[in-house]
């Protein structure tokens, strides 16, 4: 499931953009370009996902990172999630299966 997201990858202000490669309720693997820094296992980071309309505000920490290509492949599980924003994501997780349940039966 691809969403745009944005990452702050620390004090400075710096933000990345890319895009999502799989999103669930615990975590994703985001895309983000070669040509931003490879972030450590272990780093926090901020992660804003684009849900819809709703722009949602994710403390994040790397589990595991990868080049593919032009691209860093960034896992990253999900720490301190509001109910709130939990809700939201788990919303755009369910509503991507039911179009891709629904794109199978025609």
């Amino acid at each position: 499931m691809t969403v745009p997201v944005s990452v702050a990858t620390g004090g400075d202000g710096e933000r990345i953009s890319g895009t999502t490669v799989d999103l669930s309720e615990s975590g994703a693997s985001l895309a983000l370009p070669a040509s931003s820094a490879r972030q450590p296992v272990g780093r926090r980071l901020e992660v804003a996902l684009l849900l819809g309309r709703q722009r949602v505000w994710i403390q994040a920490e790397v589990l595991r990172v990868a080049r593919y290509r032009s691209t860093w492949v960034v896992t990253v599980r999900f720490v301190e999630l509001s109910e709130y924003d939990q809700d939201a994501v788990r919303r755009q997780v369910f509503a991507a299966l039911r179009r891709a349940g629904t794109a199978g039966l025609r």
